[in-house]
């Protein structure tokens, strides 16, 4: 989980934040900035923390989060996202370094093969076939850790 800690003034940030999947918010809290003490400048009195509260609502249901995708979203996810691939023909035996590898579109399986996520999945593991330069990486084709 990602978080943000704010010491601006205002709440643009705090929602930017938001916006960008940050799903803990740390603000000041006040009654009234004018009562004594060094945060109260930067510190929300209860409006304006009622205010953004609303904003990063608002903002999570726009940016459309849902836990799972339809059925028939996954064609176009799949496809616009990326597969590692190998940057050039790689032997059986070799032990894959982030040197040997890149992300490309589309990914066609993530199933079957390694998705740009993973990327730290692969590094350190042992082929166990041959690859050819631009082909995505397969799951079966590495060794486990």
């Amino acid at each position: 989980p990602v978080g943000y800690s704010s010491h601006e003034i205002g709440s643009d940030l705090s929602a930017a934040a938001s916006a960008l999947g940050a799903c803990m918010i740390e603000r000041h809290y006040t009654l009234n900035r004018s009562m004594l003490g060094l945060d109260q400048p930067i510190s929300m009195e209860p409006n304006e923390f009622s205010e953004l509260a609303l904003r990063v609502r608002r903002v999570h249901a726009a940016r459309g989060v849902a836990e799972d995708i339809q059925e028939s979203e996954s064609f176009a996810k799949n496809a616009y996202h990326v597969a590692i691939r190998a940057v050039r023909s790689l032997d059986k035996g070799e032990v894959l370094t982030s040197d040997m590898l890149v992300c490309k579109q589309p990914l066609a399986d993530p199933a079957a093969y390694f998705t740009g996520l993973e990327m730290h999945e692969l590094v350190g593991r042992k082929l166990l076939f041959d690859v050819r330069e631009d082909q995505p990486i397969a799951r079966a084709e590495v060794t486990e850790f």
